[in-house]
Order: C-alpha cells, then structure tokens, then sequence
C-alpha cells in the first residue's frame, strides 16, 4: 500500500466481517507473562499485533508497522498470521473482552491518522470498529509508552 486511499480500501474489507476468533501477539520476552493483561482497568495493550478470524477462516492481520511512518498499524486481509506476525501468540477468543463481539458483522470502520512528532507525515494510528449498532466499538490503537518527566 502506497497511498491512504489504498489503506482505507483495504480496511473496508472488514464491513461484514463477523469475529470468530480472536489471537494475539505479542513479542518473546523470554518469561512466560502475558504482557498485554497488565492493565486490566484500561482494556488490552498487545507491543505486536492481532489477528480476527471469521468462521471460514479468512484472517485479517491488525499490526503494528511501518507502511506510512513508523509506530503505524499494517492491515493484512486475507494473509496468514505467519507471514504478518511473529512471536508468542495467545487465542483470547473467550476472553470477556471478545466474547460480546462475537459472531456479529462489522459494519463500519474508520481509520485516524496522526504523526507522533512534529516533522512526522500523518500515519494510521487507531482503528474504530463499530459492531454492531447494539454494542459499543472496538478501538485498536498504536500507542508508544513514554517515560514521563519530572
């Protein structure tokens, strides 16, 4: 993808989507914790990616890339996990996070696109995925951790 009109393009495959399964990656740390559960009042935070399988098997790839300008987020429909994702995966189908989102078609998504730093081009950051109109939506966003100052 070259341009925001080709990635956008690619998001809207996600329309009519209906989430069977839910897998998450997350880089080796080499100590068995499952990172992206340390902040359990604020939602999931992955440092890879995730990928959503419906019930033929057809995957889209949500990860954290450098298509536009690096800390961006890569759309991959239609592509295995393996030659998108690497590292440790973790099936969180059943997690109460995913399970009210379950077999219910997307049926719309929007892309934000911001730049980190000053001199950065505008890069796809976030990704709001509205379910259904019952439910509220999935927010998927890249996020850089900071150390704050004193």
């Amino acid at each position: 993808m070259k341009t925001r009109a080709e990635y956008d393009a690619n998001l809207k495959q996600l329309v009519g989507f209906a989430i069977e399964r839910v897998v998450y990656f997350e880089l080796d740390y080499q100590d068995g914790r499952q990172y992206f559960r340390d902040y359990p009042e604020t939602g999931h935070f992955l440092d890879f990616g995730v990928e959503l399988i419906d019930a033929t098997g057809r995957t889209v790839c949500l990860t954290w890339d450098s298509t536009f300008f690096q800390y961006g987020m890569g759309v991959y429909v239609d592509i295995s996990s393996a030659d998108v994702l690497a590292g440790l995966s973790y099936d969180v189908t059943n997690d109460p996070e995913w399970t009210p989102f379950l077999r219910r078609k997307i049926v719309a998504v929007e892309s934000y696109w911001t730049g980190i730093f000053d001199s950065m081009a505008p890069t796809p950051r976030r990704l709001l995925i509205h379910k259904t109109y019952e439910l509220p939506s999935i927010t998927i966003a890249v996020s850089i951790f900071r150390r704050p100052s004193f």
